[in-house]
C-alpha cells in the first residue's frame, strides 16, 4: 500500500474511500493502494467502534498499529478528566487520542510524532473530529523540548514500546523510545507536571528507584485487565508517592491506594498461611499495585506472590471469591483426579498460581470440563502443595 498522504490527497477521493468502504462497487474507482486503504478500514471498523466509538462515529481513519498501540477513549478521557490547564504538550502523538482528549480539558495541545502516516492521519482525524486547538509537529520530541521557549502544565509522553524492526515488545522503561528518563532528566524543569504511559509489565519498584518527583503511579484496569501504569511527575516534589489500582468503568472508577515515602518500602512477597473459610484472587491491578501487601486489611497470603489470599471473611474488594470447602495437601494429581469423580464434580474453573505446571495442563490431569461455579486452585504455601476446592461466590460482601 502506498502513501497515506497521497491517498488522501483529495478530498474527492477521500469521499470515494468511504464510499469504497460501504459498498464495493465503489471501489472500483479507487487506484489499487486507496482500495486497499478503505478494505483496511473495512477490517478495522469492529475493534475501532469498541477501541474508539467516538471517533469510529466521525469516520476517521486508522492503520492497524496505529489502533493496536493507542489509548482507548475511555482510559483518555480518565486522564484528561485529572489534568487541565494552558497548555499540554504530547511528545509522542501517534494517532493522536490521549491529544485529542486533552484538547477538551486544555486550552492548547502541541502533538508531536515524526511518523509521516501517522502526522496525516492525525490532521484528517482532527478535522473529523471538528477540533481546533489542536497544533501538531511532524519532528522528535527532543528537538521540540530543545527549542521550547516557555514551561507547559503537562507534558505527556507515551513511548514507543515495540523496536522499530518486527514490532516486537520492549521489556523495561530504559529501552523505550524515547528514552523517558534521559528525557526527564534532561528536560523536567520544562513541564510543571508529567504524565508517562508504560507498560503493565514494567517493575513498579524499579521505577520508584530511577524517577524522582514521582507523586503517583496508577495501574489502570478496564474489562478486567490491566491496560498500562501512568506515572505522574512533578519535578519541584519530594513527597510521599501514591499507588492505585483504578478500575474504569462505565460512568465511574474505583480506585483503592495507599502512600509510600520516607521509611516506606515497597514491600516483596509476604510470608505464607493456612487456608481459612475463603480464599481471594485479587483483580489483576490489586495484584500489580501491591495493594494488599502494602496496607492492613483482615487477609493472609497463601502463596508467597501474594496473587492468592485467605480470610475468614469475604471483603469488598475487586476479584474472585471461593467458599473453601476441601482443601487437600501434598497430593498426587492421579488421586485428586479420582477424587473429582468421586465427589461428581465434572466441570469447573481450574487455576495454578506458584505451581510447576499451567492451569490447561492441570485441567488436563484433573479430567475436567471447563465450568463457572466451581473453583479448584493448585499453589504451594512454603514448601506444601496445595489443592483448595469450592464454591465461586457470586455476591458481594464488605470488610468489618
Amino acid at each position: 500500500m502506498g502513501k497515506i498522504k497521497d491517498i488522501l490527497a483529495l478530498d474527492q477521493h477521500g469521499q470515494k474511500l468511504y464510499q469504497c468502504m460501504a459498498d464495493d462497487k465503489a471501489c472500483k474507482a479507487l487506484s489499487s493502494d486507496a482500495r486497499a486503504f478503505a478494505l483496511l478500514q473495512r477490517d478495522l471498523a469492529p475493534k475501532a467502534e469498541l477501541k474508539l466509538p467516538g471517533w469510529a462515529l466521525k469516520k476517521c481513519l486508522f492503520t492497524r498499529r496505529a489502533l493496536e498501540q493507542c489509548s482507548s477513549e475511555a482510559l483518555a478521557h480518565y486522564k484528561a478528566t485529572r489534568y487541565s490547564g494552558v497548555h499540554c504538550i504530547d511528545l509522542s502523538g501517534g494517532l493522536g487520542v490521549d491529544a485529542v482528549t486533552f484538547a477538551r480539558s486544555f486550552e492548547e495541545v502541541t502533538s508531536i510524532d515524526p511518523d509521516e502516516d501517522l502526522h496525516v492521519l492525525f490532521m484528517h482525524n482532527v478535522k473529523q473530529l471538528g477540533l481546533r486547538n489542536i497544533h501538531r509537529i511532524q519532528g522528535d520530541a527532543l528537538s521540540v523540548l530543545q527549542g521550547l521557549q516557555s514551561r507547559a502544565d503537562l507534558i505527556f509522553l507515551d513511548p514507543d514500546r515495540r523496536d522499530k524492526q518486527g514490532g516486537k515488545r520492549l521489556v523495561g522503561f530504559q529501552h523505550y523510545q524515547p528514552n523517558p528518563l534521559e528525557l526527564y532528566r534532561l528536560f523536567g524543569h520544562l513541564g510543571r507536571r508529567w504524565l508517562m504511559k508504560f507498560s503493565p509489565l514494567d517493575d513498579i519498584k524499579a521505577i520508584m528507584d530511577a524517577f524522582t518527583g514521582l507523586k503517583s503511579i496508577s495501574v489502570l484496569s478496564k474489562d478486567a485487565e490491566v491496560k498500562e501504569l501512568l506515572l505522574e511527575l512533578i519535578p519541584e516534589y519530594s513527597g510521599t508517592t501514591e499507588i492505585a489500582a483504578v478500575f474504569i468503568g462505565q460512568g465511574s472508577n474505583d480506585t483503592y491506594s495507599y502512600h509510600l515515602g520516607g521509611s516506606s518500602l515497597f514491600q516483596g512477597n509476604p510470608s505464607s498461611a493456612e487456608p481459612l473459610q475463603w480464599l481471594y484472587e485479587p483483580a489483576s491491578a490489586l495484584i500489580k499495585s501491591a495493594y494488599l501487601k502494602n496496607t492492613k486489611h483482615r487477609m493472609q497470603a497463601l502463596n508467597a506472590s501474594g496473587t492468592l489470599w485467605t480470610s475468614v471473611q469475604r471483603a469488598d474488594l475487586p476479584g474472585r471469591w471461593v467458599k473453601i470447602s476441601v482443601v487437600k495437601k501434598d497430593f498426587s494429581l492421579r488421586k485428586m483426579s479420582r477424587f473429582l469423580e468421586e465427589q461428581g464434580i465434572q466441570s469447573g474453573l481450574v487455576k495454578t498460581r506458584d505451581f510447576p505446571i499451567g492451569s490447561e495442563q492441570a485441567r488436563t490431569l484433573l479430567g475436567i470440563a471447563e465450568g463457572e461455579d466451581y473453583a479448584i486452585y493448585l499453589t504451594k504455601t512454603g514448601n506444601t502443595a496445595l489443592m483448595i476446592m469450592g464454591e465461586i461466590s457470586r455476591d458481594s460482601g464488605k470488610e468489618h
